[in-house]
């Protein structure tokens, strides 16, 4: 039967799919200590609930080997209504180095220490038996930064991505995650000037069993091969309380072994023709007695269908999105159901699996957003070793800025004024706020006022961001004070100008300005660079749109779900006020001075 969409619309867009979100489901119950605000969110899941149909029949007879049958129905339903489940199976990946949102708006979606108490809710509220696994994409890559078009991509080097890998693979380890696919940024790790798969592996794997890296068409795996035993092809699930045995399998699709993010990679060999690994992996479940099989596949959708129109042994696949916010429902091909769930962890999808009569089973799909109803409650963070991990990564950089944000010391540029102006006589620096209120004080007044004057400070508001040392990571720090990455802006708190440069100034905007300092205030006379510093001064009306796109290097969807141009310029909008006008200069009337 065709499945048809519920009436939501999942627009790329953050801004917008905030309101399509009131439409899918917020998160599900948080364990019972922890996370005892979010216990009455039990009983509110609305959302786009779908029992998927096999056939207008709805039914499926055991195979003649008389392995367990699966069927499903289309029909919404809530997942506060699912009864008595034989298993429940939490479905994540492509996290993208998202460990959690920044804070600086809400709602943001997505997050570690959300996920954990979503799952254990299901664990301990519920008392469901739970298993996991993530598609892989875990890791931040450079294109991840790059893509942004942000300050971040500027300025910020993926040096926290090692960092970023390991912490997210402890916090799958505690919420028992079962088994993780290898994706392309997995392989495109870097450390020590090395890059590749064993950047992932020697710095989780090799040491650490869970959750189980699979990838049965990777070569070389085994006890006396490169990889070792770090890398398997299938993994039987460990659930309690369910008479199901579960295999996972792992496999990597001819678009992500070939990926285009990897020319040139050489560490890493695949076995392309894959029938033969997906068959002994089948093989070998059957005769352990799996009665579920689930398929980690990094490929895509396309791929995927095509792969179980081979080998529909399958009942649930998990694939690789073709856009950041998960659908409602998953893709169906005969009797498998084959989910994504979106980018950075916003979303999960969770199968359950009841039992109908015996040897007969039906599937249930419901996705969930991981929205800020899971955050833990006040009082009960010790309680949530996720926070636990984050504070140790933020603590990892405050105690090696060697690794972190001391690295960007030596990797400052030159702002477009200092490219233009810099002379070997004189050189164009940044030189803080205060030296503007000097002649500026109405500007001076207004910003005084705004948010931009304690950006520093909210780095260390514990109440958005939800850790600690928070001012110690770069890509927190680049959007909250003032000419980082470029020649004699910001770099830390040990640096003499620290106090000048910290929060977000008038120089953030304008450029550094100690030329245009020199030039009206000390009378030294040197090519004026006005016109550079205000550029939108002399832009025809309106310039708007010209002015938003500076402020959008940070106010960008993601960080700023909310904003909105003409909400906030004029809250922040200083035009020279008349009596600060040099004579001779302008209408007089300040409307243009800006």
């Amino acid at each position: 039967m065709t499945l048809q969409p519920q009436s939501t619309d999942h627009s790329d867009n953050q801004s917008t799919s905030t309101e399509s979100r009131s439409f899918r489901t917020a998160g599900l119950v948080v364990m019972s200590a922890a996370v005892l605000a979010a216990a009455a969110f039990v009983g509110m899941l609305v959302g786009e609930f779908t029992r998927l149909g096999i056939s207008e029949a709805g039914s499926s007879k055991a195979s003649s080997d008389d392995e367990p049958g699966f069927t499903s129905k289309s029909g919404p339903q809530n997942l506060k209504d699912w009864k008595n489940p034989e298993l429940v199976l939490v479905l994540s990946g492509e996290m993208h180095g998202f460990l959690l949102p920044c804070g600086c708006s809400e709602p943001q979606y997505g997050g570690l220490e959300r996920r954990f108490n979503f799952i254990e809710g299901l664990r301990k509220d519920r008392k469901w038996p739970v298993m996991a696994v993530d598609l892989g994409d875990l890791a931040q890559s450079t294109d991840d930064i790059l893509s942004k078009g942000s300050l971040l991509t500027d300025h910020i080097r993926n040096f926290q991505g090692v960092l970023k890998y390991t912490t997210a693979m402890k916090a799958l380890d505690e919420m028992k995650y079962t088994a993780m696919g290898i994706g392309w940024r997995e392989r495109a790790l870097q450390e020590g000037g090395h890059q590749g798969l064993s950047v992932a592996l020697d710095n989780f794997a090799l040491n650490n069993k869970s959750p189980r890296l699979l990838a049965a068409n990777l070569k070389d795996r085994g006890e006396k091969e490169r990889w070792m035993d770090m890398v398997g092809d299938w993994q039987l699930a460990k659930v309690e309380n369910t008479r199901l045995k579960v295999g996972v399998t792992g496999l990597v699709g001819k678009s992500v072994r070939h990926s285009d993010h990897l020319k040139g990679e050489t560490d890493v060999a695949w076995v392309d023709e894959t029938d033969d690994v997906i068959k002994k992996a089948l093989k070998e479940q059957k005769n352990a007695g799996v009665s579920m099989r689930v398929l980690i596949y990094q490929g895509t959708m396309d791929e995927a269908k095509r792969l179980i129109g081979q080998f529909p042994q399958f009942h649930v696949v998990l694939c690789l999105s073709d856009g950041d916010l998960a659908p409602g429902i998953p893709q169906q091909v005969g009797d498998t159901l084959i989910v994504t769930v979106g980018y950075k962890g916003h979303s999960v999808g969770v199968v359950g699996v009841f039992q109908q009569k015996p040897n007969q089973y039906e599937m249930r799909y419901q996705m969930v957003d991981i929205g800020p109803e899971l955050e833990t409650p006040k009082g009960k963070e010790k309680d949530n070793p996720i926070l636990k991990l984050l504070n140790e990564y933020t603590l990892t950089m405050k105690n090696n800025p060697q690794d972190y944000l001391a690295r960007y010391k030596s990797l400052q540029t030159s702002h477009p004024l200092q490219a233009n102006n810099d002379t070997k006589e004189d050189t164009v620096d940044y030189v803080g706020s205060g030296e503007c209120k000097r002649c500026h004080a109405h500007a001076y007044e207004v910003w005084s006022k705004s948010p931009h004057f304690k950006a520093y400070e909210a780095l260390s508001d514990l109440k958005r961001t939800r850790i600690d040392n928070r001012k110690y990571d770069p890509e927190c720090v680049v959007c909250h004070v003032t000419g980082f990455g470029y020649r004699s802006g910001f770099t830390d708190e040990k640096d003499p100008n620290f106090k000048k440069l910290k929060d977000v100034g008038c120089e953030s905007c304008h450029g550094p300005g100690s030329r245009h300092v020199n030039e009206h205030v000390n009378g030294v006379k040197k090519p004026k660079i006005d016109a550079e510093m205000n550029p939108w001064k002399r832009l025809p009306r309106p310039r708007e749109q010209a002015i938003n796109a500076t402020c959008i290097k940070c106010h960008d969807e993601e960080n700023d779900v909310h904003w909105k141009f003409s909400d906030h310029w004029p809250k922040i909008d200083h035009p020279t006020p008349p009596e600060e006008k040099p004579k001779g200069s302008g209408s007089g009337t300040g409307e243009d001075e800006r």
